[in-house]
């Protein structure tokens, strides 16, 4: 279910960024179109694994996912960016702090790099320091950063080796 409510929230998100966008002339939605396309098939895989559970994470991505659908009615698709921004690293913060204490090294640390990748190219993509443009990408850039340093402790300190 997380995965399918990550993609809820990103395909929000990229849809809000893309009105935003219109009216400026820029960009800035292509890594939420990927970050929707990468989370729905992380559900899918899982679901078809059948690794499927309800977390506290799922109730707060429900929470959150109703507020900026809520603002971006009431206030705007501006402050649907916001406030989905917001939503994404609350939810990185959580995700953040359960690969802390259960860290799987290998493949938490590919994963985490190539998104880390993916957004650092996002970010000086950017057509202009705006925050429907390098919002996203920057926050993510920021969370993945602090997420990634643990590992890479953890992986140094164990001497691990990683078999690609």
């Amino acid at each position: 279910m997380t995965w399918f409510l990550y993609f809820l929230l990103d395909t929000i998100l990229m849809f809000a960024t893309i009105q935003v966008s219109e009216k400026n002339g820029g960009g800035g939605y292509q890594i939420l179109f990927g970050s929707a396309i990468c989370s729905f098939l992380m559900f899918i895989i899982l679901l078809y694994q059948k690794r499927n559970a309800w977390t506290l994470l799922e109730g707060i991505m429900i929470l959150l996912i109703f507020i900026c659908v809520s603002s971006w009615i009431i206030k705007g698709p501006y402050e649907a960016v916001a406030l989905g921004i917001i939503s994404e690293s609350i939810v990185g913060i959580y995700l953040f702090i359960k690969t802390i204490q259960k860290p799987v090294i290998k493949y938490n640390l590919i994963g985490y790099s190539l998104f880390l990748l993916a957004s650092i190219v996002a970010t000086i993509d950017a057509k202009d320091w705006s925050l429907p443009e390098v919002g996203y990408s920057l926050s993510e850039v920021f969370i993945t950063s602090a997420t990634i340093a643990p590992l890479i402790i953890r992986l140094i300190k164990y001497k691990r080796r990683i078999n690609f």
